[in-house]
């Protein structure tokens, strides 16, 4: 026992090791140690030499060639200082920085599929934010969504996720992400980003408020708004001057349909403004909300001569606020026709004041639509005329112009059509009526099958199925086709049965 405990004794072991060593020095021929200093000194040169040689984190061999990288970018060459990158991941192949680094200067020489190829590895392989920043900056910012195809899209989509993920405080980032999603109407996937968005911009409350609405989400809509609108009235009471606040302030109280007090904002903040423009820009938002206002007691139903003078009042404070404003013309001018019948002589009063508010050639039109409207196809004729040489480019004028001359005693058809083909050129996204117009015009100067496609877009407007399906009947039986003919025969019966039957 006393033998084995001597062999695990560690002071047994140190004396053991410390007289090996002194008896192997005491014993070495020194008178010969110079014979082999050469031997000794190699096979150190050669332990170094092979150190650097093979050891892959070489503190010698890294510093080389970092000096090299260094000198190459500063002197531009970026054909070498690919080289030492591409040499420093022969060393690192998995290094994430080399990786980027010779993605970059590929781009730097203008390798763009080269350098795109390496940092969608990154990101495939690393999940590299800072190669995911690169593809979107380089790739997609300034593009418009129908530049980019399908897969495209998807990268898009992924690469924003990926940064959003990694940096959600990154606003820029967050902003792509929303509009990406609205772009390719995930609108419920918006919302979330579109709601933290808010917290450093406030308005983009108010437009996840108008996505949760047009999902049906109503209670969300109106939750999201009225954070919004405490948000900005807030910032305006700091502000009061600040005529962007106020505008905020005003679209909050527009969209949960407090017109009136979306009014009075405005109105003071009309008082706040100090150059011309500042001005015209606040009468324009106040012509607008009064323009809204009126479209939702429209949308209510307008019953009594009551509700119809309260709303003809309100549009002569809107001509006032914006005389040339023209989303409040053309509400001035349907208002208008709509009244052309009711013979209340407070209702003719409000009328034509309200034509008076407007410019000569706004009120030509509405006098000459009125004529249209009451068969005085003369009268209609010339307000018509003058109206469009005043305003040129507004198709609704030209439309109704050919009307009434295509209509008159003595019809003049090919001046008609003339007028009709310009005022479908000016109005983008024509409504039906245009092309009504158009071929009722061709089918009374016997241009039958010219006007078939014409027609038949007439007859997506109810109000205009039936006349649409007496000539379509007449058109497609001197065409030919009496199969058709017979249909839209049938169908135009049937219609003026229904007519008799109401």
């Amino acid at each position: 026992l006393s033998t084995a405990m001597k062999y695990i004794n560690p002071v047994f072991w140190y004396r053991t090791i410390n007289q090996f060593f002194l008896e192997w020095f005491l014993t070495l021929q020194w008178t010969h140690l110079a014979k082999s200093i050469p031997a000794i000194a190699l096979l150190l040169c050669g332990i170094v030499v092979a150190a650097v040689a093979y050891s892959d984190g070489s503190n010698i061999r890294t510093r080389w060639l970092t000096k090299q990288l260094v000198r190459a970018n500063a002197e531009g060459d970026m054909a070498t200082a690919e080289l030492v990158v591409s040499r420093q991941l022969k060393y690192n192949p998995g290094d994430e920085k080399l990786m980027y680094t010779l993605a970059q200067t590929k781009a730097e020489q203008e390798e763009d599929e080269d350098a795109a190829r390496l940092m969608r590895q990154l990101v495939r392989d690393k999940r590299s934010q800072r190669a995911a920043r690169w593809l979107i900056a380089n790739n997609y910012v300034g593009k418009t969504w129908a530049e980019l195809d399908e897969q495209s899209r998807k990268e898009f989509g992924e690469l924003l996720k990926l940064v959003v993920a990694d940096t959600p405080e990154d606003v820029r980032f967050q902003r792509l992400l929303a509009d990406y999603y609205i772009a390719s109407q995930r609108y419920n996937e918006a919302l979330p980003v579109l709601e933290g968005l808010s917290r450093v911009e406030p308005m983009r409350g108010l437009q996840a408020a108008a996505l949760a609405r047009n999902l049906g989400e109503l209670d969300t809509a109106e939750r999201l708004s009225k954070a919004t609108l405490e948000v900005v009235e807030e910032m305006l009471r700091e502000n009061r001057g600040n005529l962007n606040l106020a505008l905020a302030v005003a679209q909050n109280q527009l969209f949960l349909k407090r017109y009136g007090d979306a009014v009075k904002t405005l109105q003071a903040a009309m008082g706040q403004a100090k150059t011309d423009q500042e001005k015209l820009r606040m009468r324009i938002a106040l012509g607008d909300a009064i323009v809204l206002h009126v479209r939702a007691l429209e949308e209510a139903g307008i019953d009594s001569e009551f509700e119809r003078i309260r709303v003809l009042r309100m549009l002569q404070v809107a001509l006032q606020y914006a005389p040339n404003s023209p989303r409040v013309l053309s509400l001035v001018v349907d208002q208008i026709l709509k009244t052309v019948e009711d013979d209340s002589e407070q209702v003719a009063t409000l009328r034509e004041a309200l034509m008076e508010g407007t410019s000569t050639g706004v009120a030509h039109f509405i006098r000459g639509t009125a004529a249209l409207v009451d068969d005085d196809l003369e009268t209609a004729t010339r307000s018509l005329t003058l109206a469009a040489k005043q305003l040129p480019r507004s198709g609704a004028i030209l439309n109704n112009l050919a009307v009434a001359l295509s209509l008159r005693k003595e019809p003049r058809l090919e001046m008609a059509l003339k007028v009709s083909n310009e005022a479908i050129k000016q109005t983008p996204n024509a409504s039906p009526h245009f092309f009504e117009t158009r071929g009722q015009v061709l089918y009374r100067l016997q241009r039958y099958e010219e006007a078939i496609p014409d027609l038949e877009i007439a007859l997506t407007e109810p109000k205009l199925a039936a006349k649409a399906h007496e000539s379509l009947a007449v058109c497609y039986a001197k065409a030919g086709d009496e199969v058709l003919a017979e249909l839209h025969r049938k169908a135009f019966e049937d219609s003026q049965a229904e007519k008799k039957e109401g």
